[in-house]
């Protein structure tokens, strides 16, 4: 889903929207919004929808042909047609069939091939697309995918926001390093260089990186995710245990900070997250808790 618009895919292949219109975003072609699901062509064959959920009305699918299309919003180049012509319904991207994911953020978009390199398109004006160019090299708007060759072949995900990108690195599912780019307001990248944002505070005043670098996470830990809201993220490691870093200011680290402290609560580094209850993927008999009935009060405050 994205800002007032959602995709569903059937198990029979096919893709529905429902929401507003803007930009063609719903890719339905009739440039109405819809309060119920409505049909986008006739196609049996969609594997995924990714849509820029922050700010943008764009969106890419994959069919289960390795194709890519785009479809919306297009103004940054972010639906690599090589133009800036918005679509009102899904345009294959290109010729190439390998691709096996999409992700759209804002005004940009990832892709991954079947080898594992990564391409980008669209807004690279703070130089998140990650191709770490210099302020005289600097291309503000691509608008065909283009390799990114600054971190290793292998990509598995790619997450972030409008200030940051991160991105996983692994094999057979299995991530065995992450890479973030941008901004470090609030510890975004994770790599212990962060700083806090205030409201008196400039954006500009805040440390940024366009190489990528590495978050602070344990030496030799593999993870199985990797997920990035405004400026923060989350690892879960493929034993279990959960590690979090940058911004918290509405408590969404989960790391039981107090109320009073949440305006400048941020981590700078990766903190590992208590899971209540047990999170270990097949936990034993130790994760269960049993209590007699008759101790359980009927006020569940009290509880």
């Amino acid at each position: 889903g994205g800002k007032a618009y959602a995709f569903f895919i059937k198990e029979d292949g096919s893709l529905w929207a429902a929401g507003t219109s803007e930009s063609g975003v719903q890719g339905t072609g009739d440039g109405m919004d819809h309060k119920e699901l409505v049909r986008v062509g006739t196609d049996n064959d969609w594997a995924d929808v990714t849509a820029s959920h922050f700010w943008g009305y764009s969106a890419i699918g994959l069919k289960t042909d390795g194709t890519i299309w785009g479809w919306g919003q297009n103004n940054s180049g972010q639906l690599g047609l090589g133009n800036a012509t918005s679509q009102s319904s899904p345009v294959q991207i290109g010729t190439a069939n390998d691709w096996v994911y999409v992700k759209a953020i804002d005004n940009r978009t990832y892709a991954i091939k079947a080898d594992g390199t990564l391409w980008a398109t669209g807004d690279n004006y703070s130089n998140l697309l990650g191709f770490n160019q210099s302020d005289e090299e600097l291309v503000s708007l691509y608008y065909e995918f283009t390799k990114v060759t600054t971190v290793p072949d292998g990509v598995l995900s790619v997450s972030g926001c409008e200030n940051t990108t991160t991105i996983a690195i692994g094999k057979d599912g299995v991530i065995t390093e992450i890479y973030a780019i941008g901004s470090n307001s609030d510890g975004a990248l994770g790599d212990g260089n962060g700083k806090l944002l205030t409201a008196t505070s400039s954006s500009d005043e805040m440390p940024f990186s366009a190489k990528p670098v590495k978050p602070l996470l344990p030496e030799g830990a593999t993870y199985s995710m990797l997920a990035s809201g405004q400026s923060y993220s989350f690892v879960l490691t493929t034993d279990g245990k959960f590690y979090a870093w940058g911004r918290n200011k509405g408590g969404q680290l989960g790391d039981g900070s107090e109320l009073e402290q949440l305006q400048t609560s941020y981590q700078k580094k990766p903190i590992e997250i208590a899971c209540p209850g047990g999170a270990t993927p097949g936990g034993g008999d130790e994760d269960v808790v049993t209590v007699p009935s008759d101790d359980i009060p009927s006020d569940l405050k009290k509880a």
